[in-house]
């Protein structure tokens, strides 16, 4: 009869954990975890959609700031072409939006000259990951000129205009201005870039920079 007792008291022991309601727990620890990483998910989808408008719009602010600044009567562009932008017509757009980071502005009519093209390289703004990267790897925007020049027009020539530092190393990357072209000092009793500018040409350099090239205000302006 003891050992009978000791048996039922074993089997109805309060102490002993119910299957069922570990199953239970189990469920609501999952739950919480699945919901936590929900919310995370979430949160990261929206801000990768706000930044993504956000630094769209950034971009396209910089790029039409930029086109209205250069390309306004009296001003660089509108003194040495006739056309301005992508179109024929005066409603014509400026800028083409190649990508999200990437515009472009054309000017075209001008004598010996085919026509110039600008490339704006923005900062990718629009995407969260790159401007994470950025963080620590910094970049700048970036434009780049192409002058298309009538072949007939004038002779080839090598020239670049840019920071002192940017200089030096153009002189050792670029084979052309290795082979043809060196550091052109100031003129004396002449006008003549920037302090914070050097000029890497031949010889002509003085015949291209002539006074009403430093003249036009907007290329004063120029940081390159």
């Amino acid at each position: 009869m003891e050992d009978e007792s000791i048996i039922a008291a074993e089997i109805i022991d309060p102490q002993t954990p119910d299957p069922s309601a570990l199953e239970d727990t189990d469920i609501a620890e999952n739950k919480k975890k699945l919901s936590s990483y929900t919310v995370v998910c979430v949160s990261i989808l929206i801000a990768y959609l706000i930044n993504y408008f956000l630094g769209k719009r950034a971009n396209e602010t910089l790029a039409l700031s930029w086109a209205s600044k250069f390309t306004l009567k009296d001003v660089i562009f509108e003194k040495n072409f006739s056309l301005l932008g992508v179109g024929e017509g005066e409603d014509s757009p400026l800028l083409l939006k190649e990508a999200t980071n990437v515009f472009k502005f054309y000017a075209s009519g001008r004598r010996y000259c085919h026509g110039l093209l600008a490339t704006l390289e923005l900062k990718s703004r629009h995407d969260l990951i790159s401007m994470l990267f950025n963080c620590v790897v910094p970049c700048k925007d970036e434009i780049s000129f192409e002058v298309y020049m009538n072949d007939e027009g004038m002779d080839h020539v090598v020239f670049a205009l840019a920071r002192k530092k940017a200089a030096k190393g153009m002189l050792k990357e670029m084979r052309d201005l290795q082979r043809f072209g060196g550091m052109v000092g100031a003129p004396g009793g002449r006008k003549w870039v920037a302090e914070e500018l050097a000029v890497v040409s031949e010889s002509v350099a003085g015949d291209m920079i002539t006074d009403v090239v430093l003249d036009q205000q907007p290329a004063r302006q120029w940081k390159v």
